[in-house]
């Protein structure tokens, strides 16, 4: 999935938020609780019903960005993310722990501080306690888990970002990669086209995570939405930290600083 600008296109006008592809009554505007009359329930419980379905065809749907060949884009259409999402801008035991705020990755992105060993090597860390929040019992009630999952995901795409600097490729450039590739070498084109397949997940990611946002403090997200989100998640971790055919993409970056 190739991550727009959102100045070229408003997320909520994507033709993933086409409304004839939503359930008529919404997915993310509704609460995940419904108080009826006991007159109703036959009828509630068939437009619960109704409504799982539809937002169980969308999530499928979601899969048509889960490419089956190549793709080529321009190097600027690839390496663009959304703005920041005001929802999550909240402290959090793992925002806290790992130092993960507006302001820092801000300065990350603008190379005012130079990535560091350690703030590449913490990312599986980081991951991992992302994925143990989603486990929480208390998630039916208030857990940060999305919070915590937006800031690994734009803690990530800046480092992605960074090593793809390395490259030195023109914005103007085409890029062409296979996003079911999962064996690499450390030649430059192999460690390149690594690092747009892990940029293209992280724009998947980012898109879930900015959509979900407006729905975040009123806990009016689906649960099939965290589970895809979990889902992603996990694959991130697998892109950044497998082996095949030579050492992780963790490990490369951690030696280009």
């Amino acid at each position: 999935m190739v991550a727009r600008s959102p100045k070229e296109v408003s997320r909520r006008s994507s033709k993933a938020w086409d409304c004839s592809r939503l359930p008529s009554r919404g997915i993310l505007k509704k609460p995940s609780f419904q108080v009826s009359h006991a007159c109703c329930y036959g009828k509630t419980k068939i437009e619960k019903e109704c409504e799982q379905s539809n937002l169980s065809k969308m999530m499928d749907s979601l899969t048509l960005v889960a490419h089956s060949k190549p793709v080529v884009t321009e190097v600027k259409k690839l390496y663009q993310s959304f703005e920041y999402e005001e929802t999550y801008d909240e402290s959090t035991i793992l925002t806290v722990k790992f130092s993960l705020t507006k302001e820092r990755l801000d300065a990350l992105k603008e190379a005012k501080n130079q990535l560091t060993f350690s703030d590449i090597f913490e990312i599986p860390d980081i991951i991992d306690m992302v994925l143990d929040k989603a486990k929480d019992d208390t998630f039916g009630l208030y857990n940060t888990f999305y919070c915590d999952a937006y800031w690994l995901i734009k803690y990530v795409d800046i480092v992605v970002n960074q090593v793809f600097m390395k490259f030195k490729i023109n914005d103007c450039d085409m890029l062409t990669y296979d996003p079911n590739r999962n064996v690499f070498d450390d030649t430059t084109s192999s460690r390149l086209e690594q690092t747009n397949i892990i940029k293209d997940h992280i724009s998947y990611c980012d898109w879930i995570a900015t959509t979900v946002g407006p729905n975040y403090r009123q806990k009016n997200v689906p649960a099939e939405i965290k589970d895809i989100f979990v889902t992603m998640i996990t694959k991130l971790k697998k892109l950044v930290t497998d082996e095949n055919g030579c050492s992780s993409w963790i490990t490369y970056a951690c030696n280009l600083f």
